[in-house]
């Protein structure tokens, strides 16, 4: 799970402590994406009545290699191919705390072995240069599809070098998140 309750400061980071405890709770009542979010978004209404939330879920199958997802408005996230570009999972769903009637859908995806899926924050495709360039999603797509090769800690750390050197010194504008999930052989699926 990758999210962003809106605003800065005390507010957004009490927002952020209100939907990991709402989380929480919701994976103990449901395993589908989808489900969740719903549970998350009823309760999210009356305790963030002023706040919206995008959040990418996912759950994986290690023995099949299916990831299902659902994405409440959230930056979409990009699977990593071994012979191909990457493409993006988008949004599922519109942004938590809308309304009460918003439902999410629940997408799938199989990945190989090697395979990767990236999940980040806003913050990494809008970090912004010296001279107002923004990141963008189409380049941390190639600078993530180049490092492929990297184990998923270095692929992290290229990313995150790639988004300092935009700045340029910059300071962020936003929060940063970046998070690898890879595909790899289960031992125990073939006992």
């Amino acid at each position: 799970c990758v999210a962003d309750v809106t605003g800065h400061g005390i507010p957004a980071a009490l927002g952020s402590v209100i939907l990991k405890t709402v989380l929480q709770s919701a994976v103990e009542h449901h395993a589908d994406p989808g489900q969740i979010l719903f549970y998350v978004n009823q309760r999210l209404i009356v305790l963030l009545p002023d706040q919206f939330v995008s959040i990418f879920i996912g759950r994986w199958n290690s023995t099949t290699t299916r990831f299902d997802y659902a994405s409440a408005g959230h930056e979409p996230g990009l699977v990593l191919t071994l012979n191909g570009g990457p493409y993006p999972l988008n949004a599922t769903g519109p942004l938590l705390g809308i309304t009460d009637a918003a439902v999410w859908e629940t997408e799938a995806v199989e990945l190989r072995d090697g395979e990767r899926i990236l999940l980040t924050t806003d913050g990494v495709a809008e970090a912004i240069a010296p001279d107002s360039r923004l990141f963008g999603r189409a380049f941390l797509a190639d600078v993530a599809a180049d490092a492929l090769t990297l184990p998923p800690e270095e692929a992290v750390r290229s990313i995150h070098g790639a988004v300092r050197e935009h700045q340029a010194g910059e300071p962020p504008t936003d929060d940063l998140t970046i998070v690898i999930l890879e595909s790899r052989p289960n031992p125990r699926a073939f006992n």
